[in-house]
């Protein structure tokens, strides 16, 4: 029997710690977290993170409200 994670290319796993710690530092921040690629590098790469509206954005862009 084969598992999954050992058919997957790559493994990319989202995590917001502020919606598991209110009181973070990163509030509105977002690691996109490469655990695993078959075909070039792993590593992190933080993001914002737009909780209204579900999405991630680049650091520098704001939502104009």
């Amino acid at each position: 029997m084969r598992y999954l994670s050992e058919e997957t290319m790559q493994r990319i796993i989202a995590f917001v710690d502020e919606y598991y710690n209110e009181n973070t530092e990163d509030k509105g921040v977002a690691e996109c977290i490469v655990a695993k690629n078959r075909h070039g590098e792993v590593g992190t790469v933080k993001l914002q993170w737009v909780g209204q509206y579900q999405t991630f954005a680049d650091r520098e862009w704001k939502h104009a409200e």
